[in-house]
């Protein structure tokens, strides 16, 4: 039985962040009313200034993007936006999503069969990019753990036409997972 563990990070989440998802998603959960009154202003009613040396611009209007630094924008606003992603993961992957860091993960006993993978991967990837959001491919890799080591090499799995880079050691949430076989020492 093998693991194989899929890690994306998504690229500049935090101002990708559609209002309108947000409102939508809390829409769809049963708030209406005046209920998401204070949240659509939270978010709508931004402005940004750029400052060169000493001279300001104009104020422009922040048509997108969730303020940082508050914890109903760090967590709870961004996983509201994300919340329609695990409807499009087949069940027979295990996603884990914290914050911007999204990982799938499948068991199998057949490495062949873990190229479905790639699937998924292009479904996540095809809803992220119609909801504004991108998966870095530079911080994206894939690892494979098994009871005992193969000789086959590991697939090539593809995201937007390019390969994700096979590593031995993958974090999720801080733990680090890495790939030995029996019968080595750590």
């Amino acid at each position: 039985m093998a693991e194989n563990g899929k890690r994306h990070d998504l690229e500049s989440a935090f101002p990708r962040v559609w209002h309108h998802l947000v409102l939508q998603t809390l829409h769809e959960l049963g708030l209406r009313g005046q209920l998401p009154s204070p949240i659509h202003n939270y978010l709508l009613n931004r402005s940004f200034q750029v400052r060169v040396s000493s001279t300001l611009s104009s104020l422009h209007l922040q048509a997108n993007g969730i303020p940082q630094g508050s914890p109903l924008s760090n967590n709870t606003l961004f996983i509201i936006a994300l919340n329609k992603i695990f409807t499009i993961i087949a069940q027979s992957f295990h996603p884990i999503l914290f914050v911007d860091d999204l990982s799938i993960h499948t068991y199998t006993s057949n490495l062949k069969r873990a190229q479905k993978l790639e699937t998924a991967l292009t479904s996540i990837a095809t809803w992220l990019s119609n909801h504004g959001f991108r998966i870095s491919l530079f911080k994206s890799k894939f690892a494979i753990f098994e009871k005992q080591h193969s000789k086959t090499s590991p697939p090539l799995l593809l995201l937007n036409q390019k390969p994700i880079p096979y590593t031995n050691l993958v974090k999720v949430l801080g733990l680090s997972f890495t790939q030995i076989t029996l019968g080595s020492t750590i």
